[in-house]
């Protein structure tokens, strides 16, 4: 049971980290940047951040492809200035919510390169396959119009792997718990508050 409902009547100021402030003038927002405006942000009456995905990404679907739980996309600055962010914003009281995409994995993940690369590998049904394409993939698409069918043909895997939304983000399945359980403990044993689970739809049977 959770007895601090703090989430419930909190002021959550919802932001990409790439967007940002750029504090190197590379054209990208990054933590350094962040930091440099928590006073500002803290000025605004905010009592919690939350973070868009930040992780390592090849950011085919908008950062949501995430290739590393464990680590910071460089293009947003190191593991240690994460964490002196969130120190910043302890000072200040206000507390940080990360997102955690446990629906897929971008198709780069170590996970899913491993998957494909045999029926054998200890990570196949880590990911749901067919040897041929399913009836009805063109149907229960995330982003219809965007996307052609939820089935994508792998040449390596000589299957077809299943993507509720992109073609770059093949879907997991709950064989990740395990990682995705280990993954949020070391954020949330960063500073973070809290994570929101992000964009979950089922795998099919």
């Amino acid at each position: 049971m959770i007895d601090d409902l703090w989430y419930k009547n909190g002021v959550i100021y919802c932001l990409s980290v790439g967007t940002y402030m750029d504090s190197n003038g590379d054209g990208v927002g990054d933590f350094k940047g962040l930091q440099r405006r928590l006073d500002y942000l803290h000025g605004l009456g905010i009592t919690t951040i939350w973070l868009m995905p930040f992780q390592p990404s090849p950011c085919k679907d908008d950062g949501y492809d995430i290739s590393d739980y464990y680590g910071v996309d460089p293009r947003y600055g190191t593991l240690g200035d994460f964490v002196e962010f969130t120190h910043g914003c302890k000072q200040r009281g206000i507390r940080v919510i990360i997102d955690l995409v446990v629906n897929h994995t971008s198709n780069e993940h170590v996970w899913f390169k491993s998957a494909r690369s045999s029926k054998e590998s200890p990570h196949r049904d880590w990911y749901v396959w067919a040897d041929r394409k399913p009836a009805g993939a063109n149907k229960g698409m995330v982003f219809p119009g965007v996307q052609k069918s939820t089935w994508t043909h792998d040449k390596e895997a000589g299957a077809w792997y299943f993507q509720a939304s992109t073609i770059f983000s093949p879907t997991s399945t709950p064989r990740t718990r395990r990682c995705r359980r280990k993954s949020s403990r070391s954020w949330a044993s960063g500073s973070s508050s809290a994570c929101q689970v992000s964009a979950w739809t089922p795998c099919p049977s």
